[in-house]
Parts: C-alpha cells; sequence; structure tokens
C-alpha cells in the first residue's frame, strides 16, 4: 500500500530498523506445510506488523492508523488464496515504514526563520537572500524538503510554504477522522504555527513585507510563538512527512 500521512517516530533509528529487519527475517524463512498453517502464518505475520508499528510510530496518527487498519482487515483473512497478495502488500508496507524510519528528519532539524529574528536589522537584511548558504537554515537537510536542490536559494517564502503544507496535511487528517488533536498533534500545530510566527517576524525585520495567508492563520504571532515556547519538547523527535 502507499504511505501516506504524517509519521513520527518513538523509538531511534537503530532500534526501529533492528525491528523491521528481524521481523522480515523471523517470517521470511517460515514455510507451512497446509493451507490451515498457512493462514495462521500469514495471520501472526500481520499481527507483529501490527506491533511494530505501534511500537515506533505514534499510532494515533492517521498515517500509521491507516495501516493498522488494512493489517487489523487482514488478519481476519481466512482465504487462503488471498494469502500472497497480503503477503506482499505488508512486507512492502513495512519496507516503506523502514524507510520512512531512515529518512526521519528530527524536529530540531526542520527548517525555520527563528535564527534570522535573532539578528540586528543590518545582519538580517545582509543574509535574506540566501538563508541556506548563510547557515540561517540547515541547505543540506532542509533542501528537499522546501523542494529545492541545494544549490538553489533559499528564501523565506519556502520556508512558509512549507509549514502551511505541513498545516493543511495535519488538518486534513484530523478532519477526515472527525477527531480531535492528540497530544503529539497538539505540539506539532503550535510548532508548525509558531515557525510560520518567526517567518512573519523575519519579513517585518528585513522590511520585505508581510504574507497576508499567513496572517489568516495565526492572528496574534507573539502568543503563537510564547505557547510553542511554553510547551516541553517531546522526547519523540524524529518526524518525516509522506504524501
Amino acid at each position: 500500500m502507499e504511505l501516506l500521512g504524517i509519521f513520527i517516530t518513538k523509538k531511534r533509528t537503530d532500534e526501529a530498523l533492528a525491528i523491521f529487519d528481524n521481523l522480515n527475517q523471523k517470517y521470511g524463512v517460515k514455510h507451512s506445510t497446509n493451507v490451515r498453517q498457512e493462514i495462521a502464518l500469514c495471520k501472526f505475520f500481520c499481527h507483529d506488523a501490527a506491533k511494530a508499528i505501534t511500537e515506533c510510530f505514534e499510532a494515533e496518527m492517521w498515517g500509521p492508523k491507516r495501516c493498522l487498519r488494512r493489517l487489523e482487515q487482514y488478519q481476519s483473512n481466512d482465504n487462503v488464496d488471498k494469502v500472497p497478495t497480503i503477503a506482499i502488500d505488508t512486507i512492502g508496507m513495512l519496507l516503506g515504514l523502514r524507510k520512512i524510519m531512515v529518512d526521519a528528519i528530527p524536529i530540531k532539524d526542520l527548517p525555520s526563520c527563528k535564527h534570522l529574528t535573532e539578528l540586528s536589522t543590518g545582519d538580517a537584511v545582509s543574509v535574506i537572500n540566501d538563508l541556506g548558504k548563510n547557515n540561517i537554515v540547515k541547505a543540506i537537510v532542509c533542501a528537499g524538503l522546501l523542494g529545492k536542490n541545494i544549490a538553489d536559494r533559499i528564501e523565506i517564502s519556502d520556508v512558509e510554504k512549507f509549514y502551511m503544507r505541513q498545516i493543511e496535511e495535519l488538518e486534513r487528517e484530523l478532519a477526515e477522522e472527525h477527531r480531535e488533536m492528540c497530544d503529539i498533534e497538539v505540539f506539532l500545530m503550535a510548532k508548525y504555527k509558531a515557525e510560520l510566527g518567526y517567518c512573519h517576524q523575519a519579513r517585518v525585520k528585513t522590511g520585505i513585507g508581510v504574507v497576508k495567508e499567513i496572517v489568516g492563520i495565526i492572528k496574534n504571532v507573539d502568543e503563537v510563538i510564547h505557547k510553542y515556547e511554553e510547551m516541553a519538547a517531546p522526547k519523540q523527535t524524529p518526524s518525516l512527512t509522506c504524501k
């Protein structure tokens, strides 16, 4: 299945990779001798895959939950003819989740204009034309997230667009499930809006003008930033948006 949504990890990368690799090794060598065993083995595989997901990711979020719903359906299967398809789909899911773990970006390393707001006005203006080149954002880490090549110029608008996409995705996931935000989602939304606030402050400082879309999202910039900075950062810091 195609992996969609926001995934937040709960394990260190090496720990999670060990879980996924052990799962693959465990079921890659098992063979059934009859139809009943083949169906049972498939169910055990799906059960252990679901357990791995809940151990490695914040399972309350839409992306992991979508995987868990699929595996729950597979565990109720009693048709031996469907076993090969289920096995292939589950293996593909686990490979995709493993890649998410490998590519995970710590939340603290996501693009930010906060450092730009801490510079003097003169220094901020002097570096505004390329935030990556001037190390305001970590160009090597962030270029791909921002839809840029490493050699491309990174601007405030790139960071703004990134966080507006994250807000839209999180709101879409919540609307689809008709539910309130879980704790990690509350933190993420606060961070996304605070980062837009830093972008807004950076624009004001450098005199390049504000963006109406951001003003519509965050009514009180100082209040939004203060709320975020008062929060305790979660221990499970790596994250990645998969769409």
